[in-house]
């Protein structure tokens, strides 16, 4: 499923400005990493799994994550 699509679907209102933005303002990872930062980890981990991608046990990556935004 696209990316957008679902974020639009399931998860506003923490998705909508990545739902409605251009292709173009999302691609690079600091900006996808920035929307994606608005999620709770539960429905970040939903989101992964309902976009059928890979991921490690997450827990410390997410907090990892967190952490290199700062």
């Amino acid at each position: 499923m696209n990316l957008q699509k679902l974020a639009f679907e399931k998860f506003q209102p923490e998705l909508r400005d990545l739902a409605l933005s251009h292709l173009t303002a999302i691609e690079k990872r600091e900006a996808l990493e920035e929307h994606l930062a608005k999620l709770a980890d539960d429905k970040l981990l939903a989101l992964v799994h309902q976009l059928n991608l890979r991921y490690a046990p997450c827990r410390w990556r997410i907090r990892a994550l967190a952490r290199a935004s700062w």
